[in-house]
């Protein structure tokens, strides 16, 4: 995923469980060094996070979903954080 320096990536993703009955927290390790909890709908088994990389460059994100009877499970993806520059023309007379 391509995505531009100073603009939100916007993450939405679904997940499932054999075992109805469980709850799950969500950790989006966004391969910046930032590892945050994030928003879980329960009932609809999907999870929505969002973010703002301060640097360019290439980042290893991981998404873990975890039970509340100790099972896990994690999905990776490459960010490309690349540096948006207003090129403007130079006007001369």
């Amino acid at each position: 995923m391509v995505v531009g320096c100073g603009k939100a990536v916007d993450l939405q993703a679904s997940y499932s469980d054999p075992d109805s009955t469980d709850t799950h927290t969500v950790r989006i390790d966004w391969g910046d060094g930032i590892v945050e909890p994030t928003i879980v709908d329960q009932g609809a088994n999907t999870l929505s996070g969002s973010y703002i990389y301060a640097a360019s460059g290439g980042f290893s994100g991981m998404v873990t979903v975890t039970d509340d009877g100790g099972g896990s499970g994690s999905q990776s993806d490459i960010f490309a954080v690349v540096f948006n520059k207003l090129f403007l023309p130079m006007l001369t007379r």
